[in-house]
């Protein structure tokens, strides 16, 4: 059994937005990046089992004209937390091929509450430009999005040249800017 341990903060979420209070961007921007934070920090770790099973990955994308709202300037702490706790980021420009094996590289293996192992590959695309990262008219990478969001357990990846790219507990959370 696991021992108990005392909370540093009540709540991180509301400590997060006082930390951030005095600064320029918006409180509606500053909650989605400490939302998102908290979603990279869980990882595939938890989970609601309410019939199908839930991860708390999100693909949250913050939208204002440029330079006004200050978007970067709310994602600055987030991304200090991550880096921090080691999350596992993609880079900030990617090739399909190479975000697929991040991703796989990305794989862990973890005890579960009944002390058995189990695999995830738990990923977080940190992107305050994010047309930087998906690139112009790039449907191959959005549909890979969007079939990543279900977190399945086994996704498969096939080429005729480099072989196959097997990744076990798909877990993307995404916090982006544009």
């Amino acid at each position: 059994m696991s021992e108990v341990t005392s909370r540093e903060l009540p709540d991180w979420l509301d400590a997060h937005l006082q930390a951030t209070d005095n600064s320029e961007p918006p409180e509606l921007f500053r909650l989605w990046c400490g939302i998102s934070t908290l979603a990279a920090a869980l990882e595939r770790k938890v989970s609601l089992d309410w019939g199908p099973v839930y991860y708390p990955n999100m693909y949250i994308v913050l939208v204002a004209p440029a330079g006004r709202a200050r978007k970067g300037t709310a994602m600055r702490p987030a991304q200090k937390y991550l880096t921090n706790l080691g999350t596992k980021l993609a880079a900030s420009t990617v090739t399909r091929e190479a975000l697929i094996q991040t991703l796989e590289e990305a794989q862990d293996m973890i005890m579960d509450n009944h002390d058995k192992p189990y695999s995830h590959a738990s990923l977080t695309i940190f992107s305050p430009e994010l047309t930087v990262f998906l690139g112009y008219n790039n449907m191959q990478l959005m549909s890979d999005l969007t079939d990543w969001f279900d977190c399945a357990d086994r996704w498969e990846y096939r080429t005729k040249n480099a072989g196959t790219s097997i990744i076990t507990g798909v877990y993307i959370n995404l916090i982006g800017a544009t």
